[in-house]
């Protein structure tokens, strides 16, 4: 916010400015929320049927997820929630990722993170889990530039091909 704030000569508190961009994202969000295309199969054939344990982890706050609960089943998807909120350091810091893998009671070794931002990248990568790429928000090469240890793919169907094998 200071770097918004001093670049854009805005005259107006943090405080009020988070307040205008949550209630402006809430807006945007009660018509324009919704899943990367192709999440509700993969969660339904890969997940749900080999039944493998859920997280999300997000870099939002608490509150901004309790909004989100209001306009998609978050809770359908993911059995634990760990927010910006919940952590003592937020991504690109591990805690985030080690929170969830305590929360699971599971391991490094058999946890896969399919991330799409490149603080969520540095994160994954830091819990020393398998680091999945989506290229919704970065491309294959912005992503393999964080590191050649993260497998790309372009949607999760791809995923689920490579996960079948």
């Amino acid at each position: 916010y200071p770097h918004f704030i001093n670049f854009f000569s805005i005259n107006d508190t943090i405080e009020n400015l988070k307040y205008k961009l949550k209630k402006y994202l809430f807006i945007l969000m009660e018509s324009n929320l919704q899943y990367i295309e192709g999440f509700d199969f993969f969660y339904n054939s890969i997940i749900k049927k080999n039944n493998f344990k859920t997280a999300l982890v997000t870099n939002t706050s608490r509150d901004i997820v309790m909004k989100v609960r209001e306009f998609i089943n978050i809770d359908k998807y993911f059995s634990v929630i760990i927010t910006s909120t919940d952590v003592s350091d937020p991504k690109p810091s591990p805690i985030p990722y080690n929170s969830a893998m305590r929360a699971l009671n599971t391991i490094p070794d058999t946890t896969m993170i399919i991330e799409d931002s490149r603080v969520g990248f540095q994160s994954a990568l830091a819990s020393m889990a398998k680091v999945f790429g989506i290229t919704s928000s970065m491309s294959r090469e912005e992503i393999l530039e964080i590191s050649k240890d993260i497998n790309v793919f372009n949607n999760y169907s791809e995923i689920s091909k490579f996960l079948e094998k």
